[in-house]
């Protein structure tokens, strides 16, 4: 028989092998690495090789596009120029369509724009005005059909440097809540420490929830003296957690909460230089415990994945990628079977 036949005789059918989809956070995950071998420029030609590969088929593109952007926040400055240099190959080469481009840069603008929307803050508007105009600059830049100047483009990814979270004015206004020091005052764990905070409105949950965290961290050097976060366990400090913080089905300002509480973590394992507990990121393991002990849902980790604007986003999610991707898969699962 041909190799158009089968062992009866008949036609192959013919089916396409299934190609597997990336998921968002393994495009983020690959940006990472290919942004690290350029940055090192060992081997330019191999890199751009990869970039090809990896945004040949053009649905990856945009994303591709918004991920190198989002990863100059809090990055170093060589390390942006390369992430710039990269975006100006990949336009000079025709790598991506320039409608890729357009709509890569447009995401992360809308998504500054949501926060501009979400945050009433005076010094974070401002910023998030800044952030805004200096990633449009950024893209009118590249669109450009003149030669780009190098000097320009430089300093313009430089202030993509300055951004960040909150100020130190905001800090000192929210630091002295009551139900937070007496929490942190208090010698009690697991029900006996969530017993303190049952009065607390719901409305008042989270903010206090998720700076309790934050001022328990700082003060008790958690993340530092617990690698393995055992702290974020129900009889330690996990049911006070849960209680404040987490929600089934958030709102925008609860989910907003429970992504804040993950950037505590993050921004507290970035200042110790991202270690790693029994060959695995401790990162992901506190992730894991906080999800374990439902003080987060996933979509709360697919909302931490996109937002920007965090020193150390770029290593952080790629130490974490394949247990959020996890948590996504889960959540689609779950949809699945409601819907049977």
């Amino acid at each position: 028989s041909s190799d158009s036949e089968d062992e009866d005789g008949r036609p192959k059918l013919g089916l396409k092998e299934k190609t597997k989809v990336m998921t968002e956070e393994e495009i983020y995950s690959n940006v990472k690495i290919i942004l690290k071998e350029y940055f090192l420029m060992q081997r330019p030609g191999d890199t751009l090789a990869r970039v090809q590969k990896t945004i040949g088929d053009q649905k990856y593109q945009v994303e591709f596009i918004k991920g190198a952007i989002v990863s100059c926040y809090g990055e170093t400055r060589a390390e942006i120029k390369a992430a710039m240099l990269l975006l100006q190959k990949m336009r000079k080469d025709s790598l991506a369509e320039p409608s890729h481009f357009a709509d890569g840069f447009e995401s992360v603008c809308n998504k500054i724009q949501k926060g501009l929307a979400a945050d009433s803050a005076p010094s974070k508007q401002s910023k998030a005005k800044e952030n805004l105009g200096t990633v449009t600059k950024l893209y009118e830049m590249l669109s450009s059909k003149s030669v780009v100047d190098d000097a320009a483009f430089g300093e313009c990814a430089k202030s993509l440097l300055n951004i960040t979270s909150s100020s130190k004015e905001e800090e000192k206004e929210t630091e002295n809540i009551p139900e937070v020091e007496t929490l942190l005052q208090s010698s009690a764990k697991g029900d006996a420490l969530t017993q303190l905070v049952l009065k607390v409105s719901e409305e008042r949950k989270a903010e206090v929830g998720v700076l309790y965290m934050k001022r328990l961290i700082e003060s008790k050097e958690m993340c530092k003296n617990d690698l393995a976060s055992t702290w974020i366990d129900e009889d330690n400090y996990g049911s006070v957690l849960a209680h404040l913080i987490y929600d089934e089905e958030p709102d925008r300002k609860q989910l907003q909460a429970q992504v804040d509480a993950l950037n505590v973590l993050q921004s507290a394992f970035h200042a110790l230089g991202f270690p790693r507990v029994n060959n695995k990121s401790a990162l992901e393991g506190a992730f894991m415990k906080m999800y374990e002990h439902d003080i987060v849902v996933d979509e709360a980790f697919k909302e931490w994945i996109s937002e920007i604007g965090t020193p150390g986003k770029g290593e952080a999610v790629t130490q974490t990628s394949a247990f959020v991707a996890w948590t996504q898969e889960e959540d689609s699962d779950d949809e699945d079977s409601d819907e049977e």
